[in-house]
C-alpha cells in the first residue's frame, strides 16, 4: 500500500497548480496538522479531543471516522459530507462518547466539509486513471452502482441490471455505464465453478415482502427441523445477507449453530448457506486464502466443524477474520513480500456475514457475543432428506432468484431511520449493550412485534449466561470481591452500602482504606492452598488494568500507613459492576452519559481480560504470575490444575479470545 506524504502532495499541487501554490498547500496542510495517509485524508480538531479521517467510497460518499485521543472510535459512517443533516448525526455520535463544546462542534462541522474537498481533489485523479484504463478493456465488477443510478448484480448467466427509476429489469452479458465504462462480470472459479459461490440464475418476482419471508422459512422447514424463533430468526438472517453491504450497515452478527454430532449443524450451515447472499461453504481454507475471499467477493460464509479454540497459526488467523469480521471499518493488516524483496503492508476488509458450525460454544464470551446461537437437535422427524438432493439445490436456488431481485430493490435504500427505531427498542429493553450493538441491523429488519419480543427475550437469555460465565473467571471473582467490600445484597437482589464503608459512598477520588490491596488479596486467597495464593503485586497490577489507581496511604494516624490503597473512582466503578452484572444502590448507577458511552468503555475493559483488539491483535495483559510461578510452563501447570475452581480458574487470562 502506497503512503503518500508531504513530499507527494507537494509533486501533485506542482504538476496541477504551479510551484507557488504547491509551497502554500503544503505550508496549509502543516498548520492545520491535515495530512494525506494511506489515502485517508486525516485532521485532527485544535483541542486534541478527536482525529477525524475521510477516505473515497463509492457512489460520491466518503467513509468518515472520528477517533478519540486515545485511538479509540468515536464515530464511522458512510454519506456525502455535503449532507447537512448526515454531519449533524455524525456529530451527535462523537458528543455521544466524547463531550464536545458547541465550538468544537463547530470545528467538526467546518473540518469535515474541508477534508470532503480535499479527498475528492486527491481521489479524482485515481478516478481518472481507472477511467482510462477502463476504456481499453472492461473492468471486472459483481456489484456496482452505476453513475446512470442503475444497479447491477452478477448472476450465473451475466449480470441482472435493475433500473430503480422505471422499476425494470434485464439480464445481459456486459454493461456499459454512462460515462463509457464497459463493465464484465468476474471471471473467477468461485463464480463460475459448481461448489463456489451460490449465485441467482435470474430474478424472479416475490409479492410482498411478508411472502417472501414465508418463502423462506417454507423453504427452510423442508430441509430443517428447528424451533419456531429460531426458524424466523434465521430466516430473517437470510434476508439480511442480501443487504448486509448497504451503505447504513457497519456492523453485524454471526450464526452458530451448536449441537452434538448428528444433531444437524452440517445441513443447517449447508441449507442457509445455499440459500443466502453469495454463499460459500468452505473446508478447512487456509487463512491466507479465506483473507482475500472474503475481502474480495463478500460471501456469506459457511464455516463447518469450526473449533475458535484451536491452537494453531491459520485457527488464530481465522478467529482474527471473525473477529474483525463484525464491522465494516474493521481492517486486518498483513505483510507481503514484493518482487524487489521488500515488504509492503495489505489491509484486508473481513467484513461479511458468516455461519458456523460447531459442537459448542467457545471459550471465549467475547466471541460468543458476536453471534446467535442456534441450538440443533436430532431430528424427530421422518419428512426432512438426509441426503444431498437436486430438488434442495434447486428450491435454494429458487429463494436466491427472488431475494436477489428483493436486493436490487432494497440495496440503496437508507435504513437508517429502522436501524436509530432498533436501537432505541433494543436499549429500552435492558440488554447489554454489546448484544444491542450486534443485533440492531438484523433486529431493524423484523416487524412483527411477537417476534421482536422472543428475540429479545432470547438475547436477555444469553446476556445472562454470558454474564455467569464472567463471573467465574478470575476477573470476575476479582470485582466481586470488590463489590462485596462496598456493599451488601439484599435477599430482593437490592444493593445497599455496606457497613465496612460507613453505609455510605466514601469520596469520590479520594483513597479508600477499605478497599486496600492486601484486603482485596486476603479475601482472593483465603481458601487456597499457601502456593496458591496471589501476591500484591499481581493484584495491584489487575486491578490498574480495570481502569483504577491505587496509592499509598501517607495519612500517618491512619492504621493502614504506607499500605496500597484504592482510590474510590465512582464512574469507573459503576462501569465495572454493570459490565459484570452486579447490582449497585439506586444512588450509585449510571445515568444517561453513562449509559451512552457504555458501549466503548465496556469494549475496552472486556480488553483487560486477554482479548483482541478491533484488528483481532491480542492487547497485552501483565505477565506477573502468582507467588511461586515465574515461568510461563509454571503458570500453566498451575492455571491447568486448577481451572474450574473460580478464582483458581486464572487461565482465563491469557486464553480468552475476543
Amino acid at each position: 500500500m502506497n503512503k503518500d506524504g508531504i513530499d507527494d502532495l507537494l509533486g501533485k499541487y506542482e504538476t496541477d497548480h504551479g510551484a507557488k501554490t504547491a509551497v502554500e498547500k503544503g505550508l496549509e496542510l502543516i498548520l492545520t496538522g491535515s495530512q494525506l495517509f494511506n489515502g485517508e485524508m486525516l485532521a485532527t480538531i485544535s483541542t486534541g479531543k478527536i482525529t477525524l479521517g475521510a477516505a473515497a467510497a463509492d457512489r460520491n460518499k466518503c467513509r468518515l471516522t472520528a477517533k478519540t485521543a486515545d485511538g479509540g472510535a468515536a464515530a464511522m459512517d458512510v454519506f456525502n459530507p455535503a449532507d447537512a443533516a448526515r454531519r449533524e448525526k455524525f456529530i451527535k455520535q462523537i458528543n455521544d462518547v466524547v463531550q464536545l463544546s458547541d465550538d468544537e462542534k463547530r470545528q467538526i462541522a467546518a473540518e469535515l466539509i474541508n477534508l470532503a474537498d480535499a479527498a475528492d481533489s486527491i481521489f479524482k485523479v485515481g478516478s481518472e486513471t481507472k477511467s482510462k484504463k477502463a476504456q481499453g478493456e472492461p473492468v471486472e465488477v459483481s456489484f456496482k452502482v452505476l453513475t446512470d443510478g442503475r444497479i447491477i448484480e452478477q448472476i450465473r448467466s451475466g449480470f441482472a441490471v435493475y433500473n430503480p427509476e422505471t422499476g425494470t429489469h434485464e439480464i445481459t452479458d456486459a454493461v456499459e455505464d454512462a460515462d463509457g465504462t464497459t463493465y464484465a462480470p468476474v471471471d473467477d472459479e468461485l463464480f463460475t465453478k459448481q461448489g463456489g459461490i451460490q449465485l441467482a440464475e435470474q430474478l424472479t418476482e416475490y409479492g410482498t415482502e411478508t411472502q417472501l419471508i414465508e418463502d423462506v422459512e417454507k423453504y427452510l422447514s423442508s430441509y430443517l427441523d428447528l424451533k419456531p424463533l429460531f426458524l424466523r430468526l434465521t430466516a430473517f438472517y437470510i434476508l439480511f445477507t442480501y443487504i448486509f453491504d448497504s451503505d447504513s450497515i457497519l456492523e453485524l452478527s454471526y450464526l452458530n449453530a451448536t449441537g452434538d454430532p448428528g444433531s444437524g449443524k452440517s445441513r443447517f450451515g449447508m441449507t442457509v448457506c445455499y440459500g443466502s447472499h453469495r454463499g460459500l461453504s468452505l473446508v478447512t481454507p487456509s487463512a491466507a486464502s479465506l483473507y482475500r475471499i472474503v475481502d474480495k467477493f463478500k460471501p456469506t460464509l459457511f464455516l463447518d466443524e469450526f473449533n475458535s479454540d484451536a491452537n494453531s497459526d491459520d485457527g488464530a488467523a481465522i478467529i482474527q477474520i471473525l473477529n474483525a469480521g463484525i464491522q465494516k471499518t474493521a481492517q486486518i493488516p498483513r505483510q507481503s513480500a514484493t518482487a524487489d524483496g521488500k515488504y509492503k503492508t495489505e489491509m484486508f476488509d473481513a467484513f461479511c456475514p458468516k455461519i458456523i458450525g460447531s459442537l459448542k460454544q467457545s471459550a471465549s464470551n467475547a466471541f460468543n457475543s458476536r453471534c446467535i446461537e442456534i441450538q440443533m437437535e436430532r431430528t424427530q422427524r421422518n419428512d426432512i432428506p438426509l441426503r444431498l438432493s437436486r430438488k434442495h439445490l434447486s428450491d435454494a436456488l429458487n429463494i436466491r432468484n427472488k431475494l436477489t431481485l428483493w436486493r436490487l430493490r432494497n440495496i440503496s435504500i437508507d435504513f437508517d431511520t429502522r436501524l436509530d427505531r432498533a436501537e432505541r427498542e433494543l436499549r429500552e429493553s435492558g440488554i447489554m449493550p454489546r448484544s444491542i450493538q450486534i443485533n440492531i441491523p438484523l433486529f431493524a429488519l423484523i416487524v412483527d412485534d411477537k417476534l421482536k419480543r422472543e428475540f429479545i427475550s432470547l438475547l436477555k437469555g444469553r446476556d445472562e449466561v454470558l454474564t455467569d460465565e464472567k463471573q467465574r473467571t478470575f476477573d470476575g471473582e476479582l470485582i466481586q470481591t470488590l463489590h462485596t467490600i462496598l456493599f451488601d445484597v439484599e435477599e430482593s437482589g437490592a444493593a445497599v452500602w455496606s457497613d465496612q464503608v460507613g453505609g455510605t459512598q466514601p469520596a469520590d477520588g479520594e483513597l479508600c482504606e477499605h478497599l486496600r490491596i492486601e484486603k482485596i488479596v486476603s479475601m482472593l486467597n483465603d481458601g487456597l492452598n499457601q502456593k496458591d495464593h496471589f501476591n500484591s503485586r499481581y493484584i495491584g497490577k489487575k486491578i490498574s488494568s480495570f481502569g483504577l489507581r491505587s496509592s499509598q496511604i501517607l495519612r500517618r494516624k491512619s492504621d493502614y500507613h504506607k499500605k496500597s490503597a484504592i482510590r474510590f473512582d465512582a464512574h469507573r466503578l459503576k462501569i465495572i459492576f454493570k459490565n459484570y452484572g452486579l447490582p449497585t444502590p439506586g444512588d450509585f448507577q449510571l445515568d444517561q452519559l453513562d449509559q451512552n458511552a457504555n458501549i466503548n468503555i465496556d469494549s475496552y475493559l472486556t480488553r483487560s481480560n486477554g482479548e483482541t483488539n478491533g484488528n483481532g491483535n491480542q492487547t497485552p495483559i501483565d505477565q506477573a504470575k502468582p507467588n511461586g510461578h515465574s515461568t510461563n510452563s509454571d503458570w500453566s501447570n498451575w492455571s491447568n490444575e486448577n481451572t474450574g475452581n473460580g478464582v483458581k480458574a486464572a487461565k482465563v487470562l491469557v486464553d480468552e479470545v475476543m
